[in-house]
């Protein structure tokens, strides 16, 4: 029977006395026992008529707690058991806390000293028991935030997504990809463009579409700290466009993902900034690992089909003491001086693997919760079509990972891209006319790796200079040419010894990537940079397809031939070209000089 239920009886019998029954006929008219009547009528005069408050509430059952612990004592009890673990331990520190009560401390003595008595251990009731008991969630709170994360709530998300206007859209395969790198268990074998040793790596970077699940391409990049960079980044993600296409959304990682390298510099007189992957799709940025969790929950099944194909470093420090100690071999160099000795993988056995794993992976069934039902990630490719769009010839240049805000100095765009790369020069004046005095301001993108490519130059002057008055960020030149430094005499053939061998390693490496593709051989790019300017690069991935060098604005109305001295007329003839007598001018000038001197 509900509340409201013996509330409404309650009334009845009320109304049935008001009318001059007693309690028994009333209660016998109604079908009620008295002492109900009595028991429920008491109830709801105590909660002014409220029946849920006043028919649910119920006493409590059970043994009574036998220690009351207050608040602040709660606190202290479980701060202890946090930092101490063992419950002993932290009723050793409890108990002497000067901030617990000596009631308290008495009562916990006495339960001890009966456990001494009988010599075992003290039973200690659930009443203490609970008080100590500290949640998984505090624990990992405790530890700190990226533990935190293990035990926090997560929102499930369904295959949807909604547009600027509110309405909402079917997520559909190649819509949405997560990006993310992982160290491979399976360290691979790279050779050193920089100094020809064969070192080892173990730094992939991975992708996979959510819609789908559909894993679609690996990056191995072999770098001397094992390490990778924003550089790689772009050049991934353009690799991934040029074989899949250009998805809707990109899901990343912060750090090295989020840097300039994919969104751009900044640059005056625009509100955004100039050169980010943005324009290609829309780019989120996510705060933890559970964020791209279909991507950071694939590298486990991954490795699962790699695990021993080759030599395998186990998913922690130490856990195949045989591999880590050719490992650490290896990496010392001490008494191991070949990998391959060792059977490592080279980069492209490692790569091929790898893509050979991830083929197996999209054809087998997986379970989609989202989707209801057990399907292959080609399968459901096939069922929704691959939605993504074809990269812009025109937007192309965006994936040239380098940006930077220089100036022209002598018809040159002259980039330092840093970080071990050399200084680079490409030919700006004399595409189509074109002319820039020094010192105008410009944007250039461009790629140390493959400078042969060309850079992109845009407007970046607001001043004077920019006489064609050409809007920040207006391209000038799709393809500036590289202009490759020749020396002025170099009879050894050889590099200077001057030059910083560290800061050139530190730029070299190798990477191999491979595209997943159902039923192909999938594309490959490689390429080699030894930290030089000497680079590089092949496979069968498509190249960029960028535009030929556009015609811009004239600089000048003139052209080039306005930059030609002016030939010398006769005086009535600088009076009509120039609207002045230079003749005439010249000549008083000098009679005015000859009164002074």
């Amino acid at each position: 029977m509900t509340p409201p239920e013996k509330s409404a009886l309650v009334a009845r019998v009320s109304h049935a006395m008001g009318a001059g029954l007693s309690l028994r006929m009333a209660c016998q008219q109604v079908g009620v026992s008295a002492a109900s009547y009595l028991r429920w009528k008491a109830a709801l005069d105590a909660a002014e008529g409220d029946a849920w408050a006043a028919l649910t509430a119920k006493k409590p059952t059970g043994r009574p707690p036998s220690i009351t612990f207050s608040d602040e004592e709660l606190a202290i009890a479980r701060w202890h058991r946090m930092t101490k673990a063992s419950l002993e331990i932290a009723l050793f520190f409890f108990m002497k806390d000067p901030d617990v009560s000596p009631e308290t401390v008495a009562a916990l003595r006495q339960i001890e000293e009966r456990g001494l008595e009988t010599g075992k251990a003290a039973a200690w009731p659930l009443s203490v028991q609970r008080a100590f008991h500290v949640t998984d969630d505090q624990r990992a709170r405790f530890r700190g935030q990226k533990a935190a994360m293990e035990t926090e709530m997560v929102t499930r998300r369904g295959h949807l997504w909604i547009d600027e206007e509110g309405t909402v859209h079917d997520l559909l395969a190649g819509e949405l990809w997560e990006l993310d790198d992982y160290s491979c268990n399976q360290a691979f074998t790279y050779r050193d463009p920089q100094s020809g040793e064969l070192r080892v790596g173990r730094q992939t970077l991975a992708a996979i579409d959510y819609a789908s699940a559909r894993l679609l391409g690996f990056d191995l990049i072999g770098r001397e700290r094992d390490a990778y960079r924003g550089e790689d980044v772009v050049r991934y993600i353009g690799r991934l466009f040029r074989a899949h296409g250009v998805p809707r959304f990109l899901r990343l990682e912060r750090g090295t993902w989020e840097s300039s390298y994919v969104h751009g510099i900044e640059c005056a007189g625009l509100t955004g900034l100039w050169g980010g992957l943005d324009a290609l799709c829309n780019i989120q940025h996510v705060f933890k690992s559970k964020g791209k969790g279909l991507m950071e929950g694939s590298f486990n099944h991954l490795q699962n089909w790699l695990a021993h194909a080759g030599r395998d470093l186990g998913r922690y420090a130490g856990e195949f003491q045989a591999s880590a100690k050719a490992h650490r071999q290896v990496k010392s160099a001490k008494s191991l001086t070949d990998p391959r000795l060792a059977g490592f993988w080279s980069q492209e056995d490692a790569a091929a693997a790898h893509v050979e794993a991830a083929k197996i992976i999209n054809s087998r069934p997986k379970n989609r919760k989202a989707l209801g039902e057990r399907v292959s990630p080609n399968d459901l490719v096939a069922r929704q079509g691959w939605n993504t769009l074809p990269l812009p010839e025109s937007e192309a240049w965006r994936l040239l990972p380098y940006k930077k805000r220089t100036i022209i100095r002598d018809g040159h765009a002259t980039v330092n891209p840093g970080g071990g790369w050399p200084e680079l020069s490409f030919v700006v004046n004399g595409h189509d006319g074109l002319y820039l005095e020094n010192g105008h301001a410009i944007l250039v993108a461009y790629d140390p790796l493959d400078p042969a490519s060309g850079a992109y130059v845009a407007n970046a002057d607001q001043t004077p200079k920019n006489r064609a008055g050409w809007g920040v960020g207006q391209c000038l030149v799709a393809a500036a040419p590289y202009a490759a430094a020749a020396p002025q005499v170099n009879l050894s053939g050889r590099r200077h010894e001057s030059i910083d061998l560290r800061r050139r390693a530190s730029a070299a490496g190798a990477t191999d990537f491979r595209a997943v593709v159902a039923g192909a051989p999938g594309a490959r790019e490689a390429a080699a940079f030894d930290g030089t300017g000497r680079a590089a690069a092949g496979g069968s991935l498509a190249p960029i397809s960028r535009p030929a060098p556009a015609k811009p604005a004239t600089a000048r109305p003139e052209g080039r031939a306005g930059l030609a001295p002016a030939p010398r007329v006769s005086g009535g003839d600088e009076a009509a070209l120039f609207g002045v007598d230079r003749a005439e001018q010249l000549r008083r000038l000098e009679e005015e000089a000859a009164k002074h001197f």
